[in-house]
């Protein structure tokens, strides 16, 4: 893999979760100096950080849909007191 390639990789990634390389590195539980050596070019990057990832995002997907029961309970809850009270 090129260079550049990997560089537009991580630069994805972390455009994806809104974070930094540094943030990328903590939540993927590597160094911040092995996720710069990947969008440089000089470390490849490994088959691990592709599964973490994928981890990452299903993750992410669950908390989003949390945040939405969560949104909906809170909802229902709220309609539920004021057809309670009348």
């Amino acid at each position: 893999m090129k260079n550049e390639e990997q560089k537009k990789i991580i630069k994805d990634i972390c455009i994806e979760f809104n974070c930094t390389q540094i943030e990328l590195a903590e939540k993927i539980g590597v160094s911040k100096r092995a996720v710069n050596q990947w969008s440089d070019g000089t470390r490849k990057i490994p088959n691990y950080f592709y599964k973490s990832v994928e981890f990452l995002r299903e993750v992410h997907k669950l908390n989003e849909r949390l945040k939405l029961n969560t949104k909906n309970n809170i909802w229902f809850l709220i309609v539920s007191m004021i057809q309670f009270e009348y």
